[in-house]
């Protein structure tokens, strides 16, 4: 069965506290991160759907944990969502250019924020079981 771990990769804990809770109210498994290195090790020996990431959470010599996870090989096909409160159209764009599959703003709200994180959990989901189908049928 494919996994449904999400890696919350956040610096504040009352809000690392909340989204968990609401990401387990709707049957996820979450992980948690206080810094972007801490994250990067964390799903490097984790099977994870998914990594949601503040958007400039730093992970060693990357900006941010996005470009760390694509720079990284057996994490590049690894989904990554950017959960932020920067609403600027630049930071979006950044974001988007950095590697993240998608970028929820904070003040949209924990609806949102599980809209999102279902939806690209469930495409990775559904590439893992193409995958194994794949394999089996050779």
């Amino acid at each position: 069965m494919p996994s449904s771990t999400v890696l919350l990769a956040e610096p504040d804990s009352a809000t690392r506290t909340a989204v968990r809770s609401r990401l387990e109210e709707n049957g996820f498994t979450v992980l948690e991160a206080p810094s972007g290195v801490e994250a990067l090790s964390m799903a490097n020996k984790s099977e994870i759907a998914l990594v949601i990431s503040e958007l400039y959470l730093e992970a060693g010599k990357d900006r941010c944990l996005v470009q760390a996870i694509r720079h990284a090989p057996a994490l590049r096909r690894t989904r990554v969502l950017a959960f932020t409160r920067h609403a600027k159209r630049a930071d979006r764009d950044w974001a988007v250019n950095a590697g993240a599959d998608g970028y929820v703003i904070k003040a949209s709200g924990q609806d949102r924020l599980v809209a999102v994180v279902n939806r690209l959990a469930s495409r990775t989901q559904s590439r893992t079981e193409k995958l194994r189908n794949a394999r089996t049928a050779k």
